[in-house]
């Protein structure tokens, strides 16, 4: 194995030592960042922008195995609570393998325009998001906003979804105060990963 990164047939789970804080244990088949550096670089990027502090809830919405869930509790032991929404059963046995020293991630399995849909309600201090190509679209947009007290974090890898969301989210009062692109894709025609910080006017 190479680049920290370890394999075993046996079990057909990956072990990745790369991203800050902790150890991954990854299904083999499952859906991790392709750039060995990406998983580090996107999720100090997240904890800059969130800003997390003790006491705040966070919501991450499509959670994957955890990379944002996971840094954000490790980074602020302090937190209240992060809820952790991913819809693949495999990310989120991944997520509670990797996770399972920090008592306060709440990890759930759930589509999660569904999710958003039935708990519109809620209130988190910050949001975090990174949603596929597809982006969050304008339904789940508007109830992250109302959801959200104080940041909106959005991870996207499609421009043109993360263009149309932002400008949702604005309608809706928030503001864009930061915009960082990454070279996190160099095969592919779709060549950066954004991050986009959003702030209530």
């Amino acid at each position: 194995a190479e680049d920290g990164i370890r394999d075993s047939s046996v079990t057909g789970v990956q072990t990745c030592a790369l991203p800050i804080y902790r150890e991954w244990r990854l299904h083999a088949s499952g859906f991790w960042q392709v750039h060995l550096s990406a998983p580090n670089d996107l999720a100090d990027e997240v904890l800059r922008l969130a800003r997390v502090a003790a006491g705040d809830t966070v919501l991450d919405l499509y959670s994957g195995a955890g990379l944002f869930a996971g840094c954000i509790a490790a980074a602020e032991p302090g937190v209240a609570e992060v809820v952790a929404v991913e819809s693949s059963i495999d990310a989120v046995r991944d997520a509670r393998r990797s996770l399972s020293d920090l008592g306060t991630v709440t990890l759930v399995t759930a589509d999660v325009p569904s999710w958003l849909g039935e708990h519109a309600a809620d209130v988190f201090d910050v949001v975090v998001a990174d949603p596929p190509r597809a982006g969050v679209g304008q339904e789940s947009a508007r109830i992250m906003a109302a959801m959200a007290r104080r940041a909106i974090v959005y991870v996207a890898c499609e421009p043109s979804s993360l263009a149309r969301d932002t400008q949702i989210l604005r309608e809706c009062g928030w503001e864009l105060r930061t915009l960082t692109a990454f070279d996190a894709f160099r095969s592919e025609e779709h060549t950066s990963e954004l991050q986009s910080h959003l702030n209530l006017v």
